[in-house]
């Protein structure tokens, strides 16, 4: 059996798994926001980050990227993401679910996909969200411990989207519009 993973966030440009192919696409019925606060690599405790975050909206898409992993890899692939990377850096916060993924090639059949979504009792989910210049002024100034800075994941979303996927997400341009006046705003 094929299995599928949907990437919404950092997955997109580093996946750090052997896949057999990527395809771009979107989720239907879900937005994409930085409401989760992040305290280990692009914030601290004392300054938490923001990271990505689907959260059900029927309004809405997500656009992103789905890898194909080889029936070989994928103990290997899966073991990764949960027990390495998004369920242990986050404990409980996102639910493991599978997705709908239609592929911007619209010749292509919609796949399914599994997805790390939004889990609203996690502790470091902003309960209600918070506003686009609210999120971009955490954004714009966070650094995790080892140096990375948190507008780096919202440059390169916002690249992909823009340069690859070619498509607009107003959201994530507003936000990335707001990081860069913020700093703007910072050096002067």
């Amino acid at each position: 059996m094929v299995l599928w993973i949907f990437g919404f966030g950092s997955l997109i440009w580093k996946p750090n798994f052997e896949y057999k192919s990527r395809v771009i696409g979107r989720i239907k019925g879900y937005k994409r926001r930085f409401w989760y606060r992040y305290v280990k690599v692009r914030g601290t405790e004392e300054k938490p980050g923001r990271v990505a975050t689907v959260i059900e909206d029927p309004e809405e898409c997500v656009w992103g990227v789905a890898y194909e992993v080889t029936d070989e890899n994928q103990d290997q692939v899966k073991s990764y993401l949960i027990d390495c990377r998004e369920l242990k850096t986050f404990k409980d916060a996102y639910i493991l679910g599978s997705v709908t993924f239609y592929p911007q090639d619209t010749t292509v059949e919609p796949i399914q996909a599994m997805c790390f979504l939004n889990n609203p009792e996690f502790h470091l989910y902003i309960t209600g969200g918070e506003s686009v210049g609210e999120s971009a002024k955490v954004i714009s100034t966070a650094v995790g411990p080892t140096g990375l800075r948190n507008d780096e994941y919202i440059f390169k979303l916002a690249d992909f989207l823009r340069d690859e996927a070619k498509v607009v997400d107003e959201y994530i341009f507003e936000l990335e519009q707001h990081i860069k006046e913020d700093q703007v705003s910072q050096s002067a």
